[in-house]
């Protein structure tokens, strides 16, 4: 039986070929499979790895902090889904925990980087292989090969971990509050489209629709504004970077005006001013 394994990001290629080469020593009829590319190249997806994924039994996605939210990722995660089953497509988590998983990746069975969770992994894809292993020989050739695989895994964890400087984590704090103003925006696109929508069929629905999509912007932006305020008490003014983080305040704000103003917008929809 063929396994599937997909990642994103060099932190994830390197966990994905730790499996890949683990596997094969545990339950060796297996045949795991890793793409050479990154998954981010579609191009690369919609040939060689089509083939592969057409003829895989079982899936697992290396899913990190830095991929999680990765659209490819997802994209390719649905797919072996689609392919294999949601009960042989499973997340696996090596630097976080299923709880800090989302949609669409958080309606699978997920694996923990722990020796109970793995060997639970193990026994789904051995069951479901025309050469399977008796149970107990499954957890003999597991009790002698995990040790490896926690060593590789810990020391790509940790050799990330090393490399990753203040500078470096300010800049991806920064990136992450890049991507979240992008995320409200086209939350504030969907609030329109929606109550547009909704207004001319069921106008109560729209005034509901349009209360929870506010109430929720309202939230993110404070959130945005107060790490923006949090990241610049901490950055040295005559960086560069800074500028940048004022550049960012003033995002947020005209964010927020835009939130106050579709409120006063709903507002007077939902009680219009006497005249």
């Amino acid at each position: 039986m063929k396994v599937f394994i997909s990642w994103s990001g060099e932190k994830s290629q390197k966990i994905a070929i730790a499996l890949h080469d683990w596997l094969q020593k545990v339950i060796q009829s297996i045949k795991p499979f890793v793409s050479k590319e990154d998954i981010e190249k579609g191009d690369v997806w919609f040939s060689s790895i089509e083939r592969e994924l057409i003829d895989s039994d079982f899936g697992l996605v290396c899913v990190t902090q830095e991929n999680k939210n990765n659209p490819w990722l997802l994209f390719e995660a649905g797919a072996l889904a689609n392919k294999v089953g949601k009960a042989h497509m499973s997340p696996f988590l090596t630097d976080m925990t299923s709880g800090e998983l989302e949609r669409p990746l958080s309606l699978y069975q997920t694996t923990i980087f722990k020796s109970d969770d793995v060997l639970k992994m193990l026994r789904t894809i051995n069951n479901i292989s025309e050469q399977h292993l008796e149970d107990r020989n499954l957890e003999d050739c597991f009790s002698m090969w995990w040790p490896k695989l926690e060593e590789n895994i810990n020391k790509i964890l940790k050799e990330d971990a090393d490399k990753e400087s203040p500078a470096q984590n300010k800049k991806k704090k920064t990136d992450d509050i890049l991507e979240e103003h992008g995320r409200m925006l086209q939350d504030i696109k969907t609030f329109l489209i929606t109550y547009q929508a909704q207004s001319v069929r069921r106008p109560s629905r729209a005034m509901m629709i349009g209360r929870d999509y506010l109430g929720k912007l309202s939230f993110l932006n404070n959130q945005l504004q107060e790490e923006i305020d949090e990241i610049r008490q901490i950055t040295n003014p005559n960086f560069r970077a800074y500028a940048r983080l004022d550049n960012l305040l003033e995002l947020a704000k005209r964010e927020r005006e835009t939130i106050d103003e579709l409120g006063r917008f709903l507002q007077d929809a939902i009680y219009p001013p006497m005249r």
